[in-house]
């Protein structure tokens, strides 16, 4: 698993340093890499929401299917559509690369909102859980020893003890 994760971190780097040589002209990304790498991130991005959606479920293998599926178009589209000997008009490309990149966007404000729900129902839930053992610690500690000497004393142990004696007694004799 480190070295899965490795090269993804890798390519990510990668990723991030191709943007700089792009932008101070170093290297020169078609419009059809963009919009290969954009399509790729759009894939990768819903990939990341199902990801976290079977987090939820209890089967490790759900949704194992749709998440291959999602990473293998997703490698698609960075690996091939770039080198496809295909005429893509401007206004395609433009239009591809604006729904993806607006797509990927929103779906990542949208996990990004889920997994801050999740988070904070996390500590909700764990505030409570120590609320409630603190309450039944000092429930204990407190409460219960006056509550058992109240039931000793309501109980009139002595006066039972003697009832007790005197029906023996009495019984002798």
């Amino acid at each position: 698993m480190k070295s899965y994760n490795s090269v993804t971190k890798f390519i990510g780097i990668s990723l991030v340093i191709l943007a700089f040589l792009n932008i101070f002209k170093i290297v020169s990304l078609t419009p059809v890499y963009l919009m290969g790498f954009s399509i790729a991130a759009l894939f990768f991005t819903i990939n990341d929401f199902v990801e976290f959606k079977s987090d939820e479920k209890t089967d490790p293998f759900a949704f194992k299917k749709t998440k291959i599926t999602l990473l293998f178009f997703a490698i698609i589209a960075f690996m091939i559509i770039p080198f496809l000997s295909v005429e893509w008009s401007e206004a395609f490309i433009e239009n591809v690369n604006t729904f993806t990149i607006l797509c990927s966007i929103g779906v990542v404000f949208f996990v990004i909102g889920l997994k801050q729900e999740k988070i904070a129902d996390e500590k909700l839930k764990k505030l409570m859980d120590d609320i409630a053992k603190e309450t039944i610690e000092k429930f204990i500690e407190d409460e219960l020893p006056k509550r058992a000497q109240q039931a000793v004393n309501e109980t009139d142990i002595k006066e039972r003890i003697q009832r007790a004696k005197e029906e023996i007694e009495n019984d002798k004799n």
